[in-house]
């Protein structure tokens, strides 16, 4: 890191707070970063400074931006960021948020608006109040034609997830693709690449990924937290997919939030108390657990 640098930043966020701005660190996980943009308004309503929010990740940026009740999102290296969250005197003495440190991982995340809440130092039973994902400027009837996609009738599917990876093995999605061509529908995979011949992918921001998902009608996938954000911030069918047992994973969660020697079940455990329906209950969710193709294939196609 350029420590010039880092000293001349510094000295810009001094200027910001005696300009009377307040200023936050921000790097959250999707559900989270759901949850505070929707409850940020009654934050506002009891803190009349302006919000000025750092962040260094780029999905978190767009969706922090997209807020009325954020004045300015500034987007730094990742080592700038860090630094300064270890400049532990100087974030005291210019009352820098953290909000890094707010929510530490929990198994339960019943508990994760509370939380959220008690940071922000706003009542617990605040209301969702309203954020709007922005429009994006694309010419969706296009889109779908020249993809041969059928706009209200195309499934969305999100094969991978970051902290669980493969929910299922990749042959399961083909499988999905022939099963949803039976009932009518089409599908695109949210993926950097072809995943199944002949299927279309696209990988696009967060933002306009949903607005396509809204477009396309129907998302079905990996647990992972852009599901968290179709849930929060959309009306859509969603179906969210979690790996079994043998999933590597676990052994993650397992040791910071069950010490016991027996975890069965631990799957559909984990999904019950930290599922979707756990942050953002509504209508047209349905979580289920992985145990063999043929089943989850039955399940899921139940829904259409």
């Amino acid at each position: 890191m350029d420590e010039k640098a880092y000293q001349e930043f510094c000295e810009s966020i001094k200027q910001l707070v005696a300009s009377g701005y307040e200023v936050m660190l921000y790097h959250q996980g999707f559900g989270e970063t759901a949850i505070f943009l929707q409850v940020l308004y009654k934050y506002r309503e009891m803190h009349q400074k302006k919000l000025f929010v750092i962040t260094y990740v780029s999905t978190r940026t767009e969706l922090l931006q997209a807020s009325e009740y954020i004045d300015e999102v500034f987007e730094v290296p990742e080592d700038v960021y860090v630094a300064l969250c270890k400049d532990f005197d100087f974030r005291k003495e210019y009352g820098i948020t953290d909000f890094l440190t707010m929510h530490q991982y929990s198994l339960d995340r019943s508990t994760m608006k509370k939380e959220v809440c008690d940071y922000l130092g706003i009542p617990k039973d605040t209301p969702y109040g309203a954020y709007s994902l922005p429009e994006v400027n694309a010419n969706w009837d296009e889109y779908f034609q020249a993809n041969h996609l059928i706009q209200g009738k195309t499934a969305y599917i999100v094969p991978h997830a970051i902290f669980m990876g493969k929910v299922v093995e990749d042959e399961f999605w083909e499988k999905l693709v022939n099963r949803l061509k039976e009932k009518g529908y089409t599908a695109i995979l949210n993926m950097p690449h072809e995943m199944v011949k002949g299927v279309p992918f696209a990988y696009f921001d967060i933002i306009t990924s949903i607005r396509l998902a809204e477009k396309c009608g129907y998302v079905i996938g990996a647990r992972t937290g852009f599901m968290d954000l179709v849930a929060a911030f959309s009306n859509l069918p969603l179906q969210v997919i979690y790996p079994d047992d043998s999933n590597p994973a676990w052994e993650i969660c397992k040791e910071h939030d069950w010490p016991e020697p027996v975890y069965e079940n631990y799957a559909k455990r984990y999904m019950e108390s930290t599922g979707i329906n756990t942050l953002f209950p509504r209508d047209g969710i349905e979580e289920l657990v992985y145990s063999n193709d043929d089943d989850l294939l039955d399940a899921l196609m139940k829904k259409l």
